[in-house]
């Protein structure tokens, strides 16, 4: 089950990827689009799509809050289909399927992350997409392909896929690559990050294990 420190620490990848990478993404873009058709009238188009996605991803959000679940299914369905490659309709979707989870309903949570994976736009959207593919499968005893959701592990998101494939590694009995997932992840993780003591938690509990 995510906890808090889940939720932080895939914020935390999210932040670092588009850090790292949204600069080269943003001029290899430019260049290829304004050689076809110029970079303005692109920019001008990109610019009413992404406004529009942003105002209807808003407007999700508070009939979230108000529990106004047809609003809900009705511009999550829009984003999905009118406006796919902008990050609010990946952002819908993995809204979407923390809500399935809740319910209880992992096999249309696990539809609405594929979704993810398989149309975003954005690499870091389909990273956390992927990680929480992974935590699905785990969760529903499908260590096989949580692992395989888990690889290859994207850049600004090591210790959290480390972490995790430790988890299913454990799961799975093989504890001395567990151990060494662990390593790995604590070697990517911050020493300052809040989510890092849970992650050393682990580590150490495998210790403990092999001791007694």
């Amino acid at each position: 089950m995510a906890t808090h420190y889940d939720d932080e620490a895939q914020v935390d990848a999210i932040k670092s990827w588009w850090k790292e990478n949204w600069l080269a993404l943003a001029g290899g873009l430019g260049l290829g689009l304004g050689a076809i058709f110029g970079w303005q009238a692109y920019q001008q188009a990109g610019d009413s799509r992404a406004e529009r996605a942003s105002q209807m991803y808003s407007d999700l959000r508070n009939a979230q809050a108000d529990a106004r679940s047809e609003a809900v299914a009705e511009i999550r369905q829009t984003l999905v289909n009118d406006l796919a490659k902008t990050p609010y309709a990946s952002l819908a979707q993995l809204h979407w399927a923390a809500q399935l989870v809740k319910e209880e309903r992992p096999d249309e949570a696990r539809t609405a992350l594929d979704w993810v994976v398989q149309n975003s736009g954005d690499d870091g959207l389909k990273a956390l997409a992927r990680l929480r593919l992974a935590r699905v499968d785990l969760q529903a005893g499908n260590v096989d392909a949580a692992l395989a959701a888990l690889s290859p592990v994207p850049n600004g998101f090591e210790g959290l896929y480390l972490e995790l494939r430790g988890d299913a590694l454990l799961q799975k009995g093989d504890r001395g690559n567990a151990r060494s997932a662990y390593d790995e992840a604590l070697a990517a993780v911050a020493l300052n990050a809040p989510y890092r003591g849970e992650l050393q938690r682990k580590r150490d509990d495998l210790n403990e294990a092999s001791s007694s």
